[in-house]
């Protein structure tokens, strides 16, 4: 038996369950174009005078762990030796339940942009994450605690050690304020 790079979608579940299925060479290769395209449009960012690290390298980094991810899939895909179609559809892609899932992560940014100013970052990413981890079926428990854990790290992590300013609204001005009361 051979070694496998990764594990198969269908060793989880039959393929009729799954809503949509894409063939792993066709990802492969769009995500090996996306990350030629982002290291080219990488190398096009100015460099800093002075500086041996410019604001290249983190894009530049990404692109060729995206490029190296791309060719393991796409190695992958094409030694498994299966003829696989490009796109397979069930009909569970209709369902009220797909649909709202694929919807959801729009509708999380759009309201991201329209709320974080108002309310903070807290308020808005703790909501959005609990709001995309119930149409997921997440444990309310398991949402509720996940998702005020992860923004609040989020937070302290980009306020405090990245030096990024986040949107604040009245969460974030306690939680400062506890902060450096302790």
């Amino acid at each position: 038996m051979r070694a496998r790079l990764f594990i198969p979608v269908d060793s989880f579940a039959s393929k009729e369950s799954l809503p949509m299925k894409f063939n792993d060479a066709i990802i492969a290769v769009l995500l090996l174009a996306l990350a030629v395209a982002l290291f080219l449009g990488a190398r096009t960012l100015p460099s800093l005078p002075g500086q041996t690290v410019g604001p290249a390298l983190f894009p530049m980094t990404i692109a060729v762990a995206l490029a190296l991810t791309s060719v393991a899939i796409l190695l992958n895909a094409v030694s498994s030796g299966r003829m696989e179609p490009w796109v397979v559809l069930n009909d569970g892609i209709f369902s009220p339940r797909t649909l709202a899932s694929v919807l959801a992560v729009p509708a999380s940014v759009i309201a991201y942009m329209a709320f974080a100013d108002v309310a903070g970052f807290l308020a808005v990413s703790s909501g959005i994450l609990f709001g995309l981890m119930m149409v997921f079926r997440t444990k309310v428990g398991v949402a509720a605690s996940v998702s005020v854990l992860v923004s609040t790290g989020c937070f302290l992590l980009f306020r405090s050690v990245l030096m990024v300013p986040l949107p604040e609204g009245a969460v974030e001005r306690l939680l400062m304020e506890v902060l450096h009361a302790v």
